[in-house]
C-alpha cells in the first residue's frame, strides 16, 4: 500500500494522478494480479455462469477518459 489508508482505491487515485496510468491497468494490478500472485485457481477469478458474485462499482470515474477522480468511491453491488 501506498497510503496511510491500506485503501486500494486511494493507491490507485494516488498512482494515477502521479504517473498517468489507465485505469484498466490499475484495475489489473488490484485485481487479477493479486489472485495470481495468491494463486488462486482461474475459477475463483472468473465469473460464470450461475455464480453469485460480489462486485464492486466504483462511482465517479470520468466519462471521457475513465479517469479516477477524487470524489471516486467503491460501491457494494
Amino acid at each position: 500500500a501506498g497510503t496511510w489508508s491500506l485503501d486500494l482505491l486511494e493507491d490507485m487515485k494516488l498512482m494515477q494522478a502521479n504517473f498517468n496510468l489507465p485505469t484498466e491497468l490499475l484495475l489489473t494490478w488490484a485485481t487479477l494480479n493479486g489472485a495470481k500472485a495468491l494463486e488462486f485457481s482461474p475459477e475463483k477469478y472468473r465469473i460464470q455462469p450461475g455464480d453469485q458474485p460480489k462486485l464492486l462499482h466504483i462511482t465517479h470515474v470520468d466519462p471521457e477518459n475513465a479517469k479516477l477522480s477524487a470524489a471516486s468511491q467503491v460501491q457494494r453491488l
